[in-house]
């Protein structure tokens, strides 16, 4: 096996410039201060607890509550006295199971106990002849037979060495490889250790006003704008206006015709005679 070449080492002190530092420059911007130190200081105006919801939606006090439109409905009891017969019981009645009765060949006949005395000698018993003498049976596992290879009369031993011992045998008054590896020693850099990071180098912190409040103050509410009417009017009833709906035939009504306006609101129309 051929060695690998050696790379020549430089003699010169290490470049400490890199790619990213010659492509970006340093850019230097001048540091504010973002919060300032500000003591705070109480309101001395008095607390007020209505909420926005309260103040965009006052309550209606003079609003009179809608009547319920359910009819009233008196329990009246019945006269008759109540039937415990349902229709069920009265279509659905027992049907009458007549019992099955098995055929005589499968019918068992009644048991009738032994008179004479239970013995306790079986058919094994009977059968049984005890041996006089016991022969212990033979091992039916066969020996197995030594291992030796035999050709004609000579008996030859076994051999333990395999092929591959055969083959590549160990070599004697050889000295072990030597390592390619290039032993080389760390040497430190010459230039000084910078502690700042290129990120801190390049991205300086430039000051920002911080973001307004969304929030509308309370000065942009007058006490007029929440007492005017409400607007009705919307964008679908200014853009489409659609056809003129007929006249209702009750507002052509003679002089002599009297209104009535019912609890429940409705409005009824009676012509005098």
């Amino acid at each position: 096996m051929k060695p690998a070449e050696r790379a020549p080492e430089s003699t010169e002190p290490i470049d400490s410039m890199t790619i990213n530092k010659q492509d970006f420059t340093q850019k230097f911007g001048k540091v504010e201060r973002v919060h300032a130190n500000v003591a705070y200081k109480p309101s001395t105006a008095p607390f007020n607890g209505v909420t926005t919801m309260q103040r965009d939606f006052p309550a209606r006090v003079c609003l009179r509550r809608e009547a319920s439109f359910k009819p009233v409905h008196k329990y009246a009891p019945s006269d008759v006295m109540f039937e415990t017969q349902t229709t069920a019981q009265m279509e659905y009645r027992s049907w009458p199971v007549h019992r099955r009765e098995s055929p005589a060949w499968a019918t068992r006949g009644q048991y009738v106990p032994s008179k004479s005395a239970f013995s306790a000698i079986s058919s094994y018993h009977d059968d049984y002849v005890e041996p006089k003498s016991v022969v212990r049976a033979k091992p039916i596992r066969p020996q197995a037979p030594e291992m030796s290879i035999t050709s004609g009369d000579h008996k030859a031993s076994f051999a333990n060495g395999t092929t591959h011992n055969s083959a590549y045998v160990q070599w004697t008054n050889a000295s072990p490889a030597k390592s390619f590896k290039v032993q080389s020693q760390y040497e430190p850099p010459i230039a000084k250790f910078e502690a700042q990071s290129t990120f801190r180098s390049h991205y300086t912190g430039k000051y920002v006003p911080p973001a307004r409040i969304c929030k509308p103050s309370l000065k942009d509410y007058a006490a007029d704008e929440l007492t005017k009417p409400m607007n009705a009017g919307t964008s679908y009833l200014e853009a489409f206006t659609g056809e003129k709906p007929k006249p209702c035939p009750a507002s052509k009504i003679d002089k002599s015709a009297t209104l009535k306006v019912t609890k429940a609101g409705h409005t009824l129309v009676t012509q005098d005679a």
